[in-house]
């Protein structure tokens, strides 16, 4: 991901402090230091100031993390609260991982 987003999402999670290439303790480590990752690339990344993304529908989205033993979900995709001229409301999207949410007490999005 040239962009390192995405890495830099990761290592705040799930981070470890290296030093000298060896794994050490200290205050750099991610909030969850022993988290597992499990990544679905959601994007497209077409240069400089360029990229788009392309989010699966939600049962899809939210169903690949569960199978890969996913209880939190990191959406951190950014967001623009004018789309096409018109003042973002709550969506069909939202909704949809709202209802997700609902019926799947042991899974959180973190947006």
């Amino acid at each position: 991901e040239p962009a390192g987003h995405g890495t830099h999402v990761a290592g705040t999670v799930a981070g470890h402090k290296s030093l000298g290439g060896r794994e050490v303790d200290g205050l750099e480590d991610g909030v969850a230091r022993n988290a597992k990752i499990a990544f679905i690339d959601c994007g497209r990344y077409c240069g400089p100031g360029c990229g788009t993304l392309s989010i699966p529908p939600t049962d899809r989205l939210m169903r690949t993390g569960a199978e890969a033993g996913a209880k939190i979900h990191s959406a951190s995709w950014g967001i623009s609260f004018l789309r096409q001229g018109i003042r973002y409301r709550y969506d069909t999207q939202a909704r949809n991982v709202d209802s997700y949410i609902a019926g799947n007490w042991d899974s959180l999005m973190i947006v």
